[in-house]
């Protein structure tokens, strides 16, 4: 979909052309200046900024006013964000936000009883009108049963390659946290140790 305005028609085209749709985070401006420029369809602005930025433990301490304040920043890098309404995303299968209560960060939908309670969940944000769905760490076949089950794009993380689309947090897929890595993350790059030689070789060069 390139550098041009995408827009929620566009995603839900997406779907029933079945081309896959590509979705990172970004949580400053350097790094929304970079997916706008990779051409991917959606940036998010995830509350995950509390662990691989701010150093948290979880996500559940990450305030409006944080989010905010991070959004603001990826919205001057992102030329092709449009600024109509307030569409809204779903997420079912593993949302970090309750991962306490789940259990941890574990696969989610495992035997069939979980399963269908997360089919139906994905029925619910469906009828309640949301433009699309992230489905988190659940097998692939239950991704796939989901995509299959619901009209509007689901797209995947840790949830099998037969939906409609992808999305990593980007921090992990370049290897720039490394404290926690989900089992599903491709890394593309190791830039943390390029970073940590880099300011190295800068401090040796002062002293």
């Amino acid at each position: 979909m390139g550098q041009r305005k995408v827009t929620i028609q566009d995603i839900k085209q997406a779907k029933k052309d079945h081309k896959k749709i590509i979705m990172v985070t970004a949580y400053d401006y350097p790094f929304g200046l970079m997916a706008d420029e990779a051409g991917v369809d959606i940036v998010l602005v995830g509350d995950s900024l509390g662990m691989v930025v701010m150093g948290l433990d979880g996500t559940v301490g990450v305030t409006m006013d944080q989010m905010i304040h991070h959004i603001q920043a990826v919205v001057r890098g992102c030329n092709a964000i449009v600024k109509a309404g307030i569409p809204v995303q779903g997420h079912i299968g593993l949302t970090p936000q309750t991962a306490s209560a789940l259990g941890g960060f574990k696969m989610q939908g495992k035997d069939a009883q979980a399963a269908k309670r997360i089919i139906e969940d994905a029925r619910a944000l469906e009828e309640a009108g949301v433009f699309s769905m992230i489905l988190e760490a659940v097998p692939a076949p239950l991704g796939e049963i989901i995509a299959q089950t619901v009209s509007i794009p689901v797209i995947g993380i840790g949830a099998g390659s037969q939906v409609d689309g992808q999305v990593l947090v980007t921090h992990d897929m370049i290897g720039l946290f490394d404290k926690f890595v989900p089992k599903f993350v491709k890394q593309y790059a190791l830039v943390r140790p390029t970073i940590i030689d880099a300011l190295k070789t800068f401090k040796e060069e002062v002293t």
